[in-house]
């Protein structure tokens, strides 16, 4: 009988994985790694480890790949999240503040400089909004105030120091703030009354005063009162107003700002006449966009296929992915991009070194390729050349190849529910065994096996009992 109800449990969780569809979506900007948001409220990453613990492994200095989305903990009212280089910030639907990773100048905001290896709420308010982090981070509350904390080596945070600050300190005291996007060198950000303000960095323009001066506190840029939607690169800025135009300015290496040339500009320009802008997202030296028709666009660097136009090639000009139309949101992450359709697919390419694409591999894709709703598809032992047994298990597993004859070079991981590796061995023989007194608990795993060219061969789910 508890076997019988071991095996319904593992029916269960397939069923119930395979049926959620992805809901939004969040790359990293200096990082290697994807965060996403199931329909269910589940949050998922994939990528560096470093990035989804939030911290570099202190044995190596450094991370493993997770190929396909893991979930993170078992919550299930993650609203947003917010990924930093080794910082993750995220809301629950009841407004609360959750942060976890690295923690040396106050990142995380709960008041101390100690790494947290788990979410950990913020203080104890239920009124956050939205919220950017990279060395800094920025927030902003339901009642329309701006909050601020960490670095502060520029002046960032606003209160007219240069002193880091490891718990949130208001900026200010509008209380008309409503969108508002980080760099990691500056900020961006757009108020109810649809006026444009930015601080931090300025070496290139990418403030948009028409200055080199960094700015200290939140300055006004131009006076334009119809300003949408607004998303920084590492040095560039990219932004659409409410007629649907769109507009970029900073520096223009690579064509990042797509007005079809590398000169930098110190104010917003307008790029191109289409008036039928719908949203943008930048990131280190490119854009993408979709336009309210549906179809996605993108240029500047192109070096690890991030443009998702089949090409390694730049692009300086706005240039249309595919001929799609049902494109709903969009993300730029370092050298690659993740988005989704109305229908709730998702899709990503460029670069894969670390699995931040989440499609089993670490093979760079130069065009749109679609992940399953579930990074953790499994395929059912009756259709499968690969078979694991027992299962559930007790002492040991066997993955037995079947008539597969050649496995050298193959490899073995094993991730649980937390997106924590806990095996990861050789395998070089058809039938391998796993023991499991080592690291194992009871619950759910799931096994990976990769080839020799280290390409995704099969995921298999157990139950360890």
């Amino acid at each position: 009988m508890k076997k019988t109800l071991l095996l319904i449990a593992i029916l269960f969780v397939s069923l119930n994985i395979n049926a959620q569809c992805w809901n939004s979506i969040y790359d990293s900007g200096w990082g290697y790694t994807c965060f996403k948001i199931k329909t269910d409220g589940t949050l998922w990453a994939n990528g560096g480890s470093e990035l989804i613990n939030g911290l570099i492994d202190p044995n190596t200095g450094g991370g493993y790949s997770i190929t396909t989305a893991t979930q993170i903990g078992t919550s299930k009212n993650w609203k947003s999240v917010s990924v930093a280089p080794y910082s993750i910030h995220a809301i629950k639907t009841d407004g609360t503040l959750w942060a976890w990773g690295s923690n040396g100048v106050g990142t995380l905001g709960d008041g101390t400089n100690i790494d947290k290896t788990v979410p950990t709420q913020i203080g104890t308010a239920n009124n956050w909004k939205s919220i950017t982090c990279m060395t800094s981070t920025f927030a902003i509350k339901t009642d329309g105030t701006l909050w601020a904390w960490g670095n502060n080596y520029y002046g960032e945070l606003c209160d007219g120091t240069k002193i880091s600050r490891n718990s949130p300190i208001q900026i200010g005291n509008a209380n008309n703030w409503s969108i508002i996007s980080y760099s990691g060198l500056f900020c961006q950000a757009i108020k109810t009354d649809g006026t444009l303000w930015a601080w931090g960095s300025n070496k290139n323009g990418e403030l948009g005063d028409g200055t080199t001066i960094n700015k200290t506190t939140p300055t006004q840029i131009g006076t334009a009162n119809n300003w949408k939607t607004i998303s920084t690169g590492t040095w560039h800025s990219i932004a659409t107003k409410t007629d649907g135009t769109l507009w970029a300015w900073g520096m223009n290496r690579s064509g990042s700002l797509g007005d079809g040339s590398d000169v930098i500009k110190f104010v917003p320009t307008q790029i191109g006449t289409a008036n039928n802008w719908k949203s943008v997202s930048a990131q280190n030296e490119f854009s993408l966009a979709i336009k309210t028709d549906g179809t996605l666009w993108a240029w500047g660097i192109n070096d690890y296929g991030q443009l998702g136009d089949g090409t390694t090639i730049n692009k300086n000009i706005p240039t249309q992915i595919g001929t799609a139309n049902n494109w709903k949101s969009i993300t730029a992450g370092n050298g690659f991009s993740t988005a989704l359709k109305i229908d709730g697919t998702l899709w990503v390419w460029g670069r894969n070194d670390f699995g931040q694409l989440g499609d089993g591999t670490t093979i760079d894709k130069t065009a749109p390729t679609q992940i399953n709703c579930s990074g953790l598809d499994t395929e059912t032992f009756e259709t499968s050349s690969i078979f694991l047994y027992p299962n559930p298990a007790n002492d040991q597993i066997t993955i037995d190849c079947g008539n597969l004859t050649n496995v050298s070079g193959w490899n073995i991981k094993i991730i649980n529910t937390l997106g924590q590796e806990v095996f990861n061995q050789p395998m070089n023989t058809q039938q391998y065994v796993v023991p499991l007194n080592t690291w194992s608990d009871q619950g759910v795993y799931f096994v990976k096996i990769y080839d020799a060219q280290g390409t995704l061969v099969n995921t298999k789910k157990i139950i360890l009992q």
